[in-house]
């Protein structure tokens, strides 16, 4: 009997601690006002300089190299062997257009 009353009893308590209203604070933030500066030129040239001179090993990995291509049936498929990162793996690649 007294179990099955403590039972009640805290079924009650939850019922209506659960249903308390709770206080949320507005989120609306500040809201400010942009406007466009009309005399600001992009330079492209300054920015790659600029990016140059701070990261200057760049310069060093963006390089250019061959290929050699191995021809899968006659213009089906051409593959190469290409190694990518540090340290290298090597990859097949299937060139396309």
């Amino acid at each position: 009997m007294k179990i099955t009353a403590l039972v009640s009893l805290a079924a009650a308590v939850l019922a209506f601690a659960d249903a308390s209203p709770v206080h949320r604070p507005s989120h609306r933030g500040t809201a400010v006002s942009l406007t466009r500066n009309r005399n600001y030129k992009h330079n492209v040239h300054a920015e790659i300089n600029k990016l140059n001179k701070r990261y200057p090993s760049l310069q060093i990995l963006a390089a250019s190299g061959t290929v050699p291509l191995t021809d899968v049936n006659p213009d089906v498929e051409y593959y190469g062997s290409v190694s990518v990162g540090t340290p290298a793996q090597v990859v097949k690649l299937d060139f396309d257009t």
